[in-house]
């Protein structure tokens, strides 16, 4: 099934300029799905990041494979059955495990495929990996959550 970017928007509450996720090419419901981001370098990251040599930052990539899983998670809510056990919004709440292979740059196209690791309550366990040109490019694993968790001090 492939989502364009007016379901995913129906899915998630991420908006420019943070909606990364391009398209869906893939979610089988309760295990995970296969995301496509398009890199350019109109982004506006590339200012800064660098303006000579330009590479999309790290931390995007991550927020990639969240908004992959998030997409994932929320589409198993709204279909006929149970799978889905997190309620709007999720949140990030781990990230490890992460390494960064090449790096990502302009007119890179990004596989972003997640599968789902383990399911505790309103936390997810995910284990993302993020392909370019047929390579890895990045992999690790995340915890998202369905509710705001208390920082302690």
């Amino acid at each position: 099934m492939i989502l364009g970017i007016k379901e995913i928007k129906e899915l998630i509450p991420h908006r420019f300029p943070i909606l990364l996720v391009d398209k869906m090419l893939e979610i089988e419901e309760g295990k995970g799905g296969v995301g496509v981001k398009c890199v350019t370098y109109n982004e506006s990251f590339f200012q800064g990041h660098f303006p000579q040599e330009p590479i999309m930052p790290g931390v995007l990539i991550i927020e990639c494979i969240a908004q992959v899983a998030a997409i994932v998670l929320s589409f198993s809510q709204t279909g006929n059955n149970d799978a889905g056990t997190l309620k709007k919004p999720k949140y990030l709440l781990t990230v490890e495990k992460v390494k960064f292979k090449k790096p990502v740059v302009p007119g890179d196209t990004m596989l972003i495929e997640v599968m789902i690791l383990k399911r505790f309550g309103e936390f997810v366990r995910i284990k993302g990996e993020v392909k370019a040109n047929n390579e890895i490019v990045a992999l690790g694993e995340l915890t998202i959550g369905g509710s705001k968790v208390e920082v302690q001090r």
